[in-house]
C-alpha cells in the first residue's frame, strides 16, 4: 500500500478519481471501512482511482499503515495535509468521499451511503448508495448528481 502525502485533487491517469475521507479513531468512518474498500475492489476495474485521505494531522505513518492494514486498504493513504482536499470538495464530516474528473472538478461530494439517519443511529435498512450511484453517473457522462447529502459523522477538526 504506497504511502502519500498528495492532496485527491491532483490530476491523475485515471478518468476518475475517489478520496476517502476518515479520521482514525471515529468509530463511524471506522465502520463504513469495509463498504469503502468493497467500492474500491468493483470500480477500480473500470479506471477508478482511490485514495484514503487523514484529516487527522497528528496520525502518524505507524498508525495509517496500521489502520489501512487493519480494514485492507490497498490504494493510497495518506493525511490531507491543511486539509486541503477536504476544503476543495467541501467535506466537513467524516467518513466521506468526493469523486473528481481527470480534471480535478469535483463530480460528487458527500456520504457513501445513507445507513446513518443521525449521529450513532444505523437505519435497519440502506436506501441510497450514493456514492455508488455517483461513480456510475460519472463512468456514463451524467452530470453529477443533483442532491449530495453531507456525510452524519465525525466532524473534521481545525
Amino acid at each position: 500500500m504506497p504511502m502519500l502525502s498528495l492532496a485527491c485533487v491532483v490530476i491523475a491517469a485515471a478518468r476518475i478519481r475517489v478520496c476517502y475521507f476518515v479520521l482514525a479513531e471515529c468509530a463511524m468512518a471506522r465502520e463504513f471501512s469495509p463498504e469503502m474498500v468493497r467500492i474500491a475492489s468493483e470500480y477500480r476495474k473500470r479506471d477508478v482511482q482511490f485514495e484514503l485521505l487523514h484529516e487527522d494531522l497528528s496520525v502518524s505513518t505507524i498508525a495509517m499503515r496500521a489502520h489501512a492494514n487493519e480494514f485492507g486498504f490497498v490504494f493510497s493513504v495518506g493525511v490531507d495535509r491543511h486539509h486541503l482536499a477536504s476544503k476543495h470538495a467541501h467535506i466537513t464530516r467524516v467518513p466521506s468521499a468526493a469523486v473528481y474528473d481527470s480534471a480535478g472538478k469535483v463530480l460528487y461530494a458527500g456520504r457513501i451511503d445513507d445507513r446513518y439517519i443521525k449521529f450513532g443511529t444505523l437505519q435497519s435498512r440502506i436506501k441510497h448508495h450514493d456514492l455508488r450511484t455517483a461513480l456510475d453517473r460519472a463512468l456514463s457522462g451524467k452530470p453529477k448528481l443533483a442532491k449530495q447529502y453531507e456525510s452524519v459523522g465525525c466532524y473534521i477538526p481545525d
